[in-house]
């Protein structure tokens, strides 16, 4: 405990992290390594009765790399959810695969994509947004999933306003963002737009699109029973124009 204090307070270390903080387009970092080494917390997380808090949980991360089935009942009603995985799938080459599985039992898309990743790179070397653009793409334009009803999550968006303060977006690819460069509300609705043109590509389904912050636990359960509500709209909406 002593000897990690000691080497996250030094100034070489502190000015290392911040070079690197700076430099997410270069290499990926978990966003809150700084608040698990804060004297505090690691007092805390040192601790031999420490029990992690929500806060500690919401800002973990295990990677997925198979497709999971997670049940959920919300408000009396039964959901259940087929997680395709994160990055290390966006990135796989059975992602095609993996929806073909599911394709027959999916009745709603809830695509979450991470803000904070428009200036990192994936490991096949391309742009991370622009990886999950074009997944999103394959996904609105496949047959089986055309005018399904479609939920966006752009998640991240405080890393994404400290990140927009030194890393424009023109930089990473997207030379037709026209925006401020360190507005992160602009830059937000500019890759909401960058999906919608998907959307109106692929079908007529209902979509919808919400920028958020995962880690704020004051919000999530308000955003949950939201999204339960909207997706049943949607597809109580389809319903009804079928008939």
């Amino acid at each position: 405990m002593d000897a990690i204090t000691i080497f996250w307070e030094s100034n070489t270390v502190q000015d290392l992290w911040e070079i690197i903080s700076q430099s997410s387009g270069i290499m990926h970092l978990n966003e809150y390594h700084e608040y698990y080494m804060n004297l505090l917390d690691l007092q805390r997380i040192a601790s031999p009765s420490f029990v992690p808090t929500v806060y500690d949980i919401l800002r973990s991360y295990e990677p997925t790399s198979t497709t999971t089935t997670h049940n959920y009942n919300v408000g009396g009603v039964d959901f259940e959810m087929y997680d395709t995985g994160g990055r290390q799938l966006l990135e796989a080459e059975n992602f095609p695969q993996c929806l073909e599985q599911i394709s027959d039992k999916v009745d709603a898309i809830i695509f979450v994509a991470s803000l904070a990743a428009y200036d990192e790179t994936c490991s096949n070397g391309t742009n991370c947004m622009a990886e999950a653009l074009e997944k999103f793409k394959y996904i609105v334009t496949n047959p089986p999933f055309v005018d399904m009803p479609i939920v966006l999550i752009l998640n991240k968006h405080d890393i994404f306003a400290q990140k927009i303060s030194h890393s424009d977006i023109i930089s990473h690819g997207f030379t037709d963002y026209s925006g401020p460069p360190m507005d992160s509300d602009y830059g937000a609705n500019y890759f909401i737009n960058k999906f919608e043109e998907h959307v109106l590509i692929g079908g007529e389904g209902a979509f919808a699109c919400h920028v958020h912050c995962g880690t704020n636990s004051n919000s999530i359960l308000h955003f949950c029973d939201s999204l339960t509500r909207e997706i049943l709209d949607q597809l109580l909406q389809q319903d009804i124009s079928r008939v």
